[in-house]
Parts: structure tokens; C-alpha cells; sequence
């Protein structure tokens, strides 16, 4: 496509959220003289819209995603220095992240039941966990070795799932693809805008949906749906004071364990926002977490033997784990 031709197809869009944006300024507002605040917030609206009707439209296939994920998900792995080793201890490791993936996906009911998820650990003492479009999950070593219990892990990669199975991962860049195939941007660009955004984190609406989602697959499964709240209370103290906001972090960690737990911010929300969705969802979805026995898993972790594959019986806990004030 010609410079020329998509000038105005650009061109033609702007004109086209104008209209939109009037109309539904007019129709909030019967009756009253049209206004600047009114014109912003029905063009507020009027993107909002076209940006639901975008993603609808411009949607990729799993194949397409797939493809596109795997790039990214080379370039992310090389930023890290590769997935971790092929030792024994290592590969032990890696197994018990992608059992406790694959029951997640097998159990938890997701929405899109046609992505195959790869889940791997990378060799990195900051605390975080990442998803890439086509079902690419990772958890650094730093984090695996915070959580204590089957239902922890479960918890922080359900998370990350969710935002593969909402849509949240290929919604960002799937804008991207369509200027790409339009004579756009190259592939190269689109893989490296992918990466970038795996760095920076969701919107807070989105992380809010995950842990929504994430909460549901774990308690599909068995796993105590209060361990996520145990995850982030963990970290809320050992930040001690500092405050970390997503975006935009201040000031220098005087250690490396601070340093860890504040790229683990950087890229999700604080930890008592975490807690408190998780409250809501166990209201909204009616869990009877006093009566319900759910899976814990404590042993399970330390021995890097996940359930069900191997169960232990007082791994279920009738009650809650985490108890508010």
C-alpha cells in the first residue's frame, strides 16, 4: 500500500471516530449545547468502541499468534540468557512449572482450549512471571523459589494464562500486524514492539481481569484459592516501606532482594490491590472457602512433586489460609 493510500485510510478512521464521538455526545446529552467536555467524552466513548470493534475485527488466528509469539518469545529468552540449564536439578525444576501449567489448562475451563501452552523457567534471581501471545508462559527462578505451595505457583501462572486466554497478550500488537501486512511496519518492528510490552506490563483493568480468571482456573482445579493472597503478602513484606508503582519506580533498592521485588512491580500492580480483587472474586463467585477442603501443597513444592501426580492428605485445608484483619 502506497504512502499516499494509507494517509487516507488514517485519515478516513479519524473522520470516522469524529462522527462516532458527535453521535454519542448528541445522544448523552438530548437537548443541551453541544460543548468541548462533551465532544472529549463522547470521543472517550467513541474510542472505546472502535477499539472493542478493532480488536474483533483485526483478531489473528492461533496459528497466526502462534507465530508471532515464538518470535517474541526468542528474543525475550535471549534477553535473559536462554531458559535455565539442562542440568539435572534444573530439568527437575522446569517439569514442575509446566505439570503444574499443563493442570491449570487441562482443569481450569479456559475460554480458548485451542492454545498449547509452553511453560519455562529462566535463570534469574529477580522475582517476576511473564506471558507472550501463542501460550508462551515463564516464571524466573526467583520466583519460583518465593512461592511454598503447589496452590502459590498455580496462583501467579494462572495469572499469566489468563492474560493469553482473555486476549490481553496478542490485543496489544495485533494493531501492529494489520499496518504490517498494509505495507507497513516489518516483521522485525512488530517483534520487537511485542517484546517491549512484555516488559512494561498490563493496563490495571487487565491485571484485574487475570487475577479474576487465574482465581477461577485454581479453584477449578482444587487449589486453595486463597494461596495467591499468601504470594503478595509475602512480597508486601518483604518490600518493607518501600513503595513501588507500576511505570514508574523511584529511587534505588539499597539490596538485591528489594531490586527483585521491585521489578516484580514494575510489571503488576502493588500487592494490596492483588489481595483485595482476590476478596471480591471470592464474593463474586459465591467460594465457601470455611466448608470447601482445597489442595495446599507445601510438600509438593519442597519436593518439586506436584498434585495430583502425587497427593498427600494433610495438603487439604478446610478454612481460610489467609485470614484478614
Amino acid at each position: 500500500m502506497g504512502a499516499w493510500l494509507r494517509r487516507g485510510f488514517i485519515l478516513l478512521m479519524l473522520a470516522g471516530i469524529a462522527a462516532l464521538a458527535f453521535v454519542i455526545a448528541r445522544h448523552a446529552t438530548p437537548g443541551q449545547p453541544m460543548s468541548l467536555s462533551v465532544f472529549v467524552d463522547g470521543g472517550s466513548d467513541a474510542l472505546r468502541t472502535v477499539d472493542r470493534l478493532g480488536k474483533t475485527v483485526t483478531r489473528m488466528s492461533v496459528s497466526e499468534e502462534r507465530r508471532l509469539g515464538d518470535q517474541i518469545a526468542r528474543q525475550v529468552e535471549e534477553g535473559y540468557g536462554g531458559a535455565e540449564g539442562a542440568d539435572l536439578a534444573a530439568a527437575e525444576r522446569q517439569r514442575y512449572v509446566q505439570e503444574v501449567t499443563d493442570l491449570l489448562v487441562h482443569k481450569g475451563g479456559l475460554r480458548r482450549p485451542d492454545i498449547s501452552y509452553v511453560a519455562k523457567l529462566l535463570q534469574s534471581e529477580v522475582i517476576n512471571a511473564y506471558s507472550l501471545p501463542g501460550g508462551h508462559v515463564y516464571v524466573t527462578s526467583g520466583m519460583l523459589a518465593l512461592v511454598e505451595s503447589d496452590a502459590e505457583l498455580a496462583a501467579i501462572i494462572g495469572h499469566e494464562i489468563a492474560h493469553v486466554d482473555l486476549g490481553h497478550c496478542i490485543e496489544r500488537i495485533q494493531y501492529e500486524e494489520v499496518a504490517r501486512r498494509l505495507g507497513g511496519k516489518p516483521v522485525a518492528t512488530l517483534v520487537a514492539i511485542g517484546a517491549y510490552f512484555f516488559s512494561i506490563g498490563y493496563a490495571d483493568n487487565e491485571e484485574a481481569d487475570a487475577d479474576r480468571q487465574g482465581i477461577i482456573y485454581a479453584e477449578k482445579v482444587g487449589y486453595h484459592p486463597q494461596a495467591g493472597q499468601l504470594v503478595f503478602a509475602r512480597l508486601r513484606d518483604q518490600l518493607g516501606e518501600h513503595t513501588v508503582r507500576r511505570h514508574n519506580i523511584a529511587g534505588e533498592l539499597e539490596d538485591m532482594v528489594a531490586g527483585a521485588l521491585e521489578d516484580y512491580f514494575s510489571t503488576h500492580p502493588p500487592s494490596s490491590v492483588r489481595i483485595d480483587n482476590y476478596d471480591r472474586v471470592f464474593r463474586e463467585q459465591r467460594f465457601n472457602l470455611e466448608v470447601t477442603p482445597y489442595y495446599v501443597g507445601r510438600r509438593n513444592r519442597a519436593e518439586l512433586r506436584p498434585w495430583p501426580r502425587h497427593e498427600y492428605a494433610d495438603e487439604f485445608v478446610t478454612g481460610r489460609i489467609y485470614p484478614r484483619p
